[in-house]
């Protein structure tokens, strides 16, 4: 770099040859002095930024709980309905849970699965052993809602859920 020339300031890129700034730094990045384009250095995966012209990786900012953040993006991406993620700060769309049995997820971006109410049930998306044993259920569709009601016939086991005897289920 001759004297003449002058890094480009800190929340702006250059290009080659520009005689002045090219542009701000593009939200979900951020441009320390010197920066040659406005997308050469993301936000960390986990974190973002939707404002437009950042100068430091400070101005990145976690990724609230519900949420995850891939790297550069200037909007955390919220979790399916049926998931949830409870903690800040996720990199991935795989840190978004199933919602666990006896719960439901019912928005994009759940923190907190919520309870079935009483005299309802719901089965785990992720259909680990011992949370719904599906025997003579009716059509897979008429449990797709969150909590579907309890069959008549249902006891609670203790610790383990509730014995349904007809039709026959263990959740």
């Amino acid at each position: 770099m001759s004297k003449e020339c002058v890094p480009c300031p800190r929340g702006w890129f250059c290009v080659s040859g520009a005689r002045v700034p090219s542009g701000t730094c593009r939200a979900g990045h951020y441009c320390p002095r010197g920066t040659k384009w406005g997308t050469q250095f993301p936000c960390p995966a986990g974190t973002y930024s939707s404002q437009t012209g950042n100068s430091q990786l400070e101005d990145c900012l976690p990724c609230p709980p519900g949420a995850f953040c891939p790297s550069g993006v200037p909007e955390p991406e919220l979790c399916p309905q049926g998931t949830y993620h409870q903690g800040p700060a996720a990199k991935l769309a795989v840190a978004c849970v199933p919602c666990p049995a006896g719960h439901h997820c019912p928005e994009r971006g759940t923190t907190t699965p919520q309870p079935c109410s009483t005299g309802s049930f719901s089965v785990s998306n992720d259909q680990e052993p011992g949370t719904l044993l599906d025997i003579g259920l009716p059509d897979p569709e008429e449990l797709s809602a969150p909590c579907s009601p309890l069959p008549a016939m249902c006891t609670q086991v203790l610790g383990r859920g509730w014995h349904c005897t007809s039709p026959s289920l263990l959740c």
